[in-house]
């Protein structure tokens, strides 16, 4: 038969098990396991891609002719861009801190650029944007910030403490079986 404390250190330690994947999957290596998506064809083949501050993606092609469009539209075409008669203005974006953990495109990368945007008064999003070989332009986006990250790292801290207590629990009820 099973003793309390050993039932109770069972249960702690798979407890901070649990709480230390959650750490590890929303806290220390956020984005893991998030997918690239595929933004629709250009017109033309593309060099070079690059994420503005502006929130825009520009790709520039083989011909010289630049094609925009904005990073939130993933349904839009792209359209063609005159840097002399058109402004940029969107969702704020600027080059920023690489603590995600972005998978590989799936292919061959010619062109590579990323940027952190302002999502929502409270929220930012990590925005990869990558032109493979073929001429296929894929995104990658990871949600951060505002109250959710607030509460996942409350949660986390909570649930480790827990754990330590019902650990230093079981810890004493098996030193008081001996």
């Amino acid at each position: 038969m099973i003793s309390r404390a050993n039932r109770v250190l069972t249960a702690a330690v798979t407890w901070l098990v649990i709480v230390f994947g959650c750490y590890y999957f929303t806290v220390a290596r956020p984005g893991l396991g998030t997918r690239w998506e595929p933004l629709s064809l250009l017109p033309e083949r593309a060099t070079t891609i690059e994420l503005t501050d502006s929130g825009f993606i520009l790709a520039t092609t083989e011909s010289s002719n630049v094609y925009k469009r904005e990073l939130w539209q993933t349904a839009e075409p792209w359209m063609l861009y005159d840097e002399a008669t058109e402004d940029l203005n969107a969702t704020p974006c600027q080059v920023g801190e690489s603590r995600f953990s972005v998978s590989s495109p799936p292919g061959k990368v010619v062109a590579r650029s990323s940027r952190n945007c302002v999502a929502s008064a409270e929220n930012s999003v990590h925005v990869e944007a990558a032109l493979l070989e073929n001429g296929e332009v894929w995104m990658w986006t990871y949600l951060y910030g505002g109250i959710g990250e607030v509460f996942t790292w409350l949660l986390v801290l909570a649930g480790g403490a827990l754990g330590v207590i019902l650990l230093g629990i079981g810890g004493i009820m098996k030193f008081r079986e001996t």
